[in-house]
């Protein structure tokens, strides 16, 4: 019984085009890439990222790590994962999956990519800092990891 669960499981897991990785933890210190720079690929998706200046209309300007997700695919993607977000060395996601696991949906080809704007799509940016001159406080992003990444094709 054990080893037919198992087999119907792993038929599943075929048929559906389920992929799971753990890419690396990007350290933000040292080096923050205004080009978009590879975070991870593999056959069905290329994740990248890049640190710009954010100078909403409404709030205090900051810097963001914008993330850029392709579907390498002629079929349609689902993309999960769970933001490890790590300020002055410290994760202040990793123990609250509800809030920091996200999902995304692709369809074939598609390339979702986030902003700066303060309605956007908020999965597809990571806050690095305040570099506003009127309010220079809080933590600075020292390093972040999309944990758990999950890619599904249907």
């Amino acid at each position: 019984m054990k080893l037919l669960l198992a087999s119907l499981t792993l038929l599943i897991m075929a048929f559906k085009g389920v992929a799971q990785s753990n890419p690396q933890t990007v350290e933000c210190c040292s080096v923050k890439p205004a080009e978009w720079t590879e975070y991870y690929t593999d056959s069905l998706i290329t994740i990248d990222f890049k640190f710009v200046s954010c100078d909403p209309p409404i709030g205090f300007n900051n810097e963001s790590v914008i993330l850029r997700f392709t579907n390498r695919t002629s079929g349609k993607l689902s993309v999960k994962w769970h933001s490890h977000n790590y300020y002055d060395k410290n994760c202040n996601s990793c123990n609250y999956p509800d809030e920091y696991t996200q999902e995304i949906s692709m369809g074939p080809g598609q390339v979702l990519v986030g902003d700066c704007d303060i309605y956007s799509d908020k999965k597809l940016k990571i806050f690095s800092r305040f570099n506003d001159p009127n309010y220079s406080k809080g933590s600075n992003l020292t390093s972040f990891k999309l944990d758990n990444l999950t890619i599904t094709a249907y």
